[in-house]
């Protein structure tokens, strides 16, 4: 009886050791066959077609109205490509959106920053045009010399002044 005991434990021990060494051995690792995102220029951006919306469920029809048609065929395009390329634009717009909303909450306090700013400064500049306004009844040149403000405010155009050049006799 004592040898079968050890039988078992010996037998044990060679399962344990045998898939510790399975265990310890890993995959390797297969090449990425993602392509990098692709940044497009000003002009070839221009170039690209651009859909009309839900586009995606016009794709969807057509592969669908393809599919009922026998003998319709596009020379270099399969109905599976479509969806393909449906479902390629479909996970390109998903990513577009996640990065989107992470971007936005990344830049709304940089954002928001601005605005604090932005309305601190036009509130000085409102300061400025009402003080320029007071002492413009007394004094007209402080009046002039603020006057392009007023006209900015009211949404007058305005031309820059022309600088003054000497009169000369000839």
């Amino acid at each position: 009886m004592a040898a079968k005991k050890t039988k078992k434990k010996a037998t044990k021990k060679a399962t344990k050791a045998s898939s510790r060494k399975k265990a310890t051995k890993k995959p390797a690792k297969k090449a990425s066959r993602k392509k990098p995102p692709v940044a497009l220029g000003s002009d070839e951006r221009r170039k690209l077609l651009k859909p009309r919306e839900s586009f995606d469920e016009l794709i969807e029809q057509v592969v669908r109205v393809w599919g009922e048609q026998r003998g319709f065929r596009v020379p270099g395009l399969t109905m599976a490509q479509m969806g393909s390329l449906l479902r390629k634009a479909d996970r390109a717009a998903a990513r577009e959106q996640a990065l989107r909303v992470k971007f936005e909450q990344r830049i709304r306090p940089l954002s928001d920053a601005r605005l604090i700013a932005e309305d601190a400064a036009w509130r000085a500049v409102l300061d400025v045009h009402a003080a320029a306004k007071l002492y413009g009844r007394s004094r007209p040149e402080i009046a002039e010399a603020f006057g392009f403000v007023a006209d900015a405010l009211s949404g007058r155009a305005t031309a820059p002044a022309p600088s003054p050049t000497p009169a000369t006799d000839e």
